[in-house]
């Protein structure tokens, strides 16, 4: 159910072309249009709410299913070879997948498509050979599988959903909280729009979803785009270095994001400081939990955001010279003045020598250099607003979190906002001096990067002193 809208029309040849995971995609949407068409389809998928999640699920839910629909029974001939076949290789036990699906075995990760483990025609046989081995350990072949057979469990999760909530009409209490008959738990935002209510609640504009990552989707909802968040398990994909370990369940990251946007939130003329906005969170009797959020245009281009808003911002210093000059002048000045216990010996000796002639040898920071360290400086002041905002506001860590920058220029004034997001593995403590010291390490080799050492530390002096600038003009408020 990664994506549901597909052409309705196709032929055998066709089918058999398809790639395991379009065949899933067929099977889906079809599912989800018996679902909104046929009462008696509809009660025997929400039947399946309550199973619990499992590699197995899958299987189950296409034989349980395949006698309510001619199309899908026609699917049984046409995907034994591909679909079929991978559902119906035997489960992987618990036991082989300690810590994590991901680190089992000596953490290989797979490297290989689930169609390329389906082109071996003897991988049934080996994988029943290495499983009655007594150094039994999982390989890639047999990650990709259970990876793959518990995403499309959970599409089978979302799709019992929507037949339960096109079946029974979801009323929610003053909290914006509602138990459906099969114990699914559904809550949105009371404060949220009615009417975003009532289009979240009709199946019937429910209509993509496209995963971004291990966890996360976009989804697409009445032509709205939304991102849904699964709770991580270790059946997931990008779990940690050293084995998956439990995070915030679904509403609690509903409920943190909440907090943050209320409390930890602030805009002055240069910066501004949000959060992901939560609408809601659904959880199921057998654990298996989301939680919805509205969408950011700044997601989209997530890999390169801090790259394009870095040069968004250079670019603009560099466009309004004027409006920074004073600033650059004061910053130039202090960074010849320095001094630099790597460079101080030797130019002690040269200034005894030439007295004011050493001004001449001296390489000043050029405008340019100063607009891309201003830009930086920008940045990581930014981040630094919004980890202070979330410790003074809860003592929240946000070293496991993301964010993303947007830069505006409206009215000849320049705001770089930064969108903090993924919750999931918050905690609450005492701040750790070390962290944040080897931060600033990193954000000066950044600064410094790829230049020549006269060039590096003169970009790093002038970050500094933006830091001293920073630190006196707070003193005085």
């Amino acid at each position: 159910m990664s994506e549901l809208h597909l052409e309705k029309e196709h032929s055998e040849n066709r089918i058999n072309d398809m790639s395991v995971n379009r065949q899933w995609l067929e099977f889906t949407e079809i599912v989800r249009r018996n679902i909104l068409s046929s009462s008696d389809f509809r009660e025997k998928v929400a039947s399946f709410v309550t199973a619990p999640l499992a590699e197995k699920l899958p299987l189950e839910f296409f034989e349980a299913i395949n006698d309510f629909s001619q199309e899908i029974d026609g699917m049984r001939h046409q995907f034994k070879d591909k679909l079929l076949r991978l559902l119906k290789i035997p489960s992987i036990p618990d036991s082989a997948m300690s810590p994590d699906v991901k680190h089992a075995g000596g953490g290989l990760s797979p490297s290989i498509s689930i169609d390329e483990v389906l082109s071996d025609e003897n991988i049934e046989r080996v994988i029943r050979r290495m499983r009655t081995s007594k150094d039994y350990v999982l390989g890639c072949s047999e990650k990709e599988i259970i990876f793959r057979r518990y995403e499309m469990a959970r599409d089978v999760k979302l799709l019992a959903l929507m037949a339960e909530m096109q079946h029974e009409k979801v009323i929610v209490d003053k909290k914006g909280e509602s138990v459906l008959n099969s114990g699914v738990k559904v809550c949105i935002d009371p404060n949220k729009d009615k009417n975003l209510r009532d289009l979240l609640f009709n199946p019937e504009r429910w209509e993509k979803r496209r995963q971004i990552k291990d966890r996360v989707y976009k989804i697409i909802v009445g032509g709205q785009k939304y991102i849904l968040k699964e709770r991580k398990t270790k059946t997931h994909r990008d779990t940690v270095e050293h084995g998956h370990q439990e995070g915030l369940t679904s509403s609690e990251e509903y409920n943190l994001a909440r907090h943050l946007q209320e409390n930890a939130s602030m805009e002055t003329e240069e910066f501004k400081v949000s959060w992901e906005d939560p609408i809601g969170y659904v959880e199921f009797p057998d654990g298996y939990q989301f939680v919805l959020f509205e969408y950011e245009d700044a997601f989209d281009n997530y890999s390169n955001n801090f790259v394009d808003t870095f040069d968004s911002l250079r670019g603009d210093i560099l466009n309004h010279r004027e409006d920074y000059i004073d600033e650059y002048n004061l910053v130039k000045n202090r960074v010849i003045t320095m001094v630099d216990p790597e460079t101080e010996p030797v130019r002690s000796k040269l200034r005894s020598v030439l007295g004011k002639g050493i001004l001449k040898f001296i390489k000043h920071l050029s405008f340019e250099d100063y607009a891309e360290v201003k830009a930086y400086f920008m940045l990581f002041k930014a981040v630094r607003l919004m980890e202070d905002l979330a410790y003074d506001n809860g003592k929240y860590g946000l070293q496991d979190t993301s964010h993303v920058f947007r830069f505006k220029r409206e009215d000849n004034k320049t705001q770089l906002e930064i969108i903090g997001f993924d919750f999931e593995n918050v905690e609450q403590g005492e701040r750790s001096a070390w962290v944040y010291e080897r931060r600033e390490q990193i954000n000066l080799s950044i600064v410094g990067s790829r230049r020549s050492s006269v060039e590096r530390r003169n970009r790093w002096k002038a970050y500094k002193v933006l830091l001293e600038m920073e630190r006196k003009a707070e003193s005085f408020k």
